[in-house]
Parts: structure tokens; sequence; C-alpha cells
């Protein structure tokens, strides 16, 4: 590794000086620099701060990877969004509060890609994986900060709406509804022709104010395959 020398940038008063050491060469991901202001130093602890460094870089990389690794355990790896693993820990937060604490009601709206086995079946999984990364994106656009959105399974997404405004799963399901309904997932087929597949959601919601906390999870679920079963005998019907 390339070791670099400190750099007194100036004389401060009363004989404080700032030293600038550069950290570039001791990370290897990152750059930065090491700034002290200090009383002027004799020649051996001028020569002592690079090691210093060193060993600072080495615990900055440390940390850095560490918050990179953990970054990474709370996303899906397809979409980019929070996880099931990061879902249930907010949720269960949201639980806590809420036993707690009655006044800090939660609420979670649950989503399911409706159609995407037969994506997989007809067209191959490529483009079953563009179909919910088409998804996660367009509905990452349509969340408030705050909301947490993510993908519980294959073909389920949730948002966690903690101590919000109750009405927002609703007001968002029916912006879902107007915006992504129908819309088109531009993919190829396993032949790389390109092809349109349309969006289809079965949505439900629920909140702490319904039900006990522990439950809510569980109406949203019920909610949202009550809504599939709706929308097939709709289509069966038409």
């Amino acid at each position: 590794m390339r070791q670099e020398s400190s750099v007194k940038l100036r004389t401060g008063t009363e004989g404080e000086q700032l030293y600038a050491t550069p950290m570039a060469g001791r990370l290897n991901q990152y750059e930065g620099w090491l700034i002290v202001r200090a009383p002027r130093l004799n020649a051996a602890l001028e020569r002592m701060l690079p090691l210093f460094v060193d060993q600072l870089a080495m615990a900055t990389e440390n940390k850095l990877l560490n918050l990179a690794l953990k970054k990474t355990a709370e996303r899906d790896g397809l979409t980019g969004l929070y996880n099931r693993g990061f879902f249930e820990s907010a949720l269960q937060l949201s639980i806590q509060g809420k036993t707690q604490s009655p006044g800090l009601d939660f609420a979670l709206l649950m989503m399911d890609v409706d159609g995407l086995k037969e994506v997989n079946d007809h067209y191959g999984h490529l483009a079953g994986d563009q179909l919910i990364k088409t998804v996660a994106e367009r509905l990452e656009n349509l969340c408030r900060e705050g909301d947490i959105l993510s993908r519980y399974g294959g073909d389920e997404f949730v948002i966690l709406f903690p101590s919000a405004d109750l009405s927002a799963p609703n007001r968002l399901a029916e912006l879902i509804r107007d915006r992504l309904e129908g819309q088109r997932c531009v993919t190829t087929n396993a032949q790389g022709v390109p092809i349109e597949v349309p969006i289809r959601l079965s949505l439900g919601c629920a909140s702490s104010t319904e039900t006990s906390p522990q439950e809510v999870l569980g109406l949203a679920d019920k909610r949202m395959y009550d809504d599939k079963r709706h929308r097939r005998r709709q289509s069966t019907l038409g």
C-alpha cells in the first residue's frame, strides 16, 4: 500500500497548524483526507500521524463495509426494495408501538401481481422478473416519504404506513388502480422478441383500528385475496 505523508496547510494563531493527510492510498473503495488542527508537532509526532491515519482508514473502511452489508441484507436482490425480513422487523416495531401507546395506529396495503405464473410459463422467467421490477419501480414512484414499500414474496408487495393517516392506504390503492392497472410492461420473451405484458394487481388494506395489531397483516392479506377472487369472477362473467 502506498504511504503518503502529511501536508502542512497553514500556521494558525499561537503556533497552531493544520495538517492534512490523504487517505486515498489507504482506502480501497473511498477517498478522503484527515484534517488535524493541533499545536506545532515535533518531527517524531509528525512521522506518527500517517500511522494513525492507517489505523483510522482501516476502521473507517470496515465500518463502511458493515453498513453496505447491512443495507444488502435489508434489500430484495431483484427490485432493490426492502425485503420481507426488513418489513417484518418494521411491522413488529409498529405492533409494539400500538401495544404500548394505543394512539399509535398503523396500516398496511398488500398487493399481488396477477398473472405472474402465466407470464413465466408463456414468456420465460426473465420476462416475469422484468414485470416484477417494473411494478416495483412504479409503486416506488407513487409512495410518499415515510411509506415502507417492501417485496413480501415472489409476486407480492406490501406497504407499511407507520403512525400514518389511516386513510392513506385507501387513497394510495385508488391511485395505484388509476395509474398502474392496465398499463404495459415492455420486456422480451425467451426468444428475445419484444412483448408487452399488462399490469394487473389485487389489493387489500387493513389498519390497527379494525383488529388487533397482530392480526392486521392477516386481514390485509385476506382482503387482497378477496379482491383477486372478485376480479377473477368479473373476468369470467365478462
